[in-house]
């Protein structure tokens, strides 16, 4: 994103450049930017070098490894957002991915300790249900890292190593399609890499973010990164009712467990705090069990860069702004 105060080509008082480009309590001051432009860039490294150059302000949507170059720049500032859930998503419409054990060596084989103290480090942490760790209704459950085990579930399935180390059965070779975007593509890299050691070979499809909702929305592809975006919130039946419901429209992966949905309509009715954080914790245990999804880390959703010398931002209001997204202004 860039924001270029109007003061730095107009203006001789540098103390202007670090006012709110608009106060709509002080309607007869003008506003200090003339123009606004929002760029839909893709690739981080070139909103990175962007920033660099000064050709952009603000950056959303940064990727761990640009993020450890703008938290070390006295050049940049980087505001802290609650962190969410980062997690896997399977799609059962592919009839592999409705048997649980597979899912559960797929869960097995991801190495959660490199992705979060090394990929994503240090801003992530361990990831235990759809919530963060530390709310009321979450709970402590963390799905474990077990190559030896996740091998020995695919050899129960019948899923031998081919001459390529690549698992094969009924002259078919064990292999998905890892449908990811932008902040999330260094991960899928390690994920790639960590399921081909158990012998699951997977197609990497990069595209962006808006991109991936849509073709997740109509069902065509077999795994996604995602984020359940589970955070501090009253709604906790909307939260767990997107995601885990049965019909629900944005449960993409189409998970369905009637218990689950049963736990999930209690939750709506039931007034009581208590008992509602109860059942929240109950619904994230089931789905843990059915290893519905695989939980990677909780960081924060989009990490939001920019200069130093842009003051008075809300670090919630890039948020509201389409990812891989930076705005230069005049």
């Amino acid at each position: 994103m860039r924001w270029k105060p109007t003061c730095r080509a107009t203006s001789s008082r540098p103390s202007s450049c670090r006012e709110s480009w608009w106060s709509p309590n002080r309607s007869k001051e003008q506003p200090k930017i003339q123009r606004l432009e929002a760029r839909f860039v893709v690739d981080p490294q070139t909103r990175y070098l962007a920033m660099q150059s000064g050709e952009a302000d603000m950056d959303a949507n940064v990727q761990f490894e640009h993020r450890r170059a703008y938290v070390r720049s006295d050049d940049y500032n980087f505001p802290v957002v609650n962190a969410s859930n980062w997690n896997i998503w399977m799609n059962y419409r592919n009839p592999l991915l409705q048997d649980v054990k597979l899912r559960q060596a797929l869960s097995l084989g991801t190495d959660r300790n490199e992705i979060v103290d090394g990929v994503m480090a240090p801003f992530a942490t361990h990831s235990t249900g759809h919530f963060p760790a530390g709310l009321p209704y979450s709970i402590d459950t963390k799905q474990e890292t077990d190559p030896e085990r996740a091998e020995a579930l695919l050899d129960e399935l019948g899923w031998r190593p081919g001459a390529d180390g690549i698992r094969e059965k009924d002259g078919k070779k064990l292999e998905f399609t890892l449908l990811t975007y932008g902040w999330w593509q260094t991960v899928a890299i390690a994920l790639e890499a960590q399921w081909r050691k158990i012998g699951v070979s997977t197609k990497l499809h990069v595209v962006e973010p808006t991109a991936s909702n849509q073709i997740m929305l109509d069902g065509v592809f077999d795994i996604a990164t995602y984020c359940s975006c589970g955070t501090a919130t009253g709604d906790l039946n909307g939260q767990l009712s997107s995601f885990y419901r049965t019909d629900v429209v944005q449960n993409w992966q189409r998970y369905s467990n009637p218990v689950v949905d049963k736990l999930i309509d209690r939750l709506r009715t039931e007034a009581d705090s208590e008992k509602r954080f109860a059942l929240a914790k109950e619904i994230q245990k089931k789905v843990m069990a059915d290893t519905a999804l695989i939980y990677v880390a909780n960081a924060e959703l989009i990490g939001i860069a920019h200069a130093a010398r842009v003051a008075g931002v809300d670090v919630e209001r890039p948020r509201d702004i389409t990812p891989s997204m930076y705005i230069a202004a005049e």
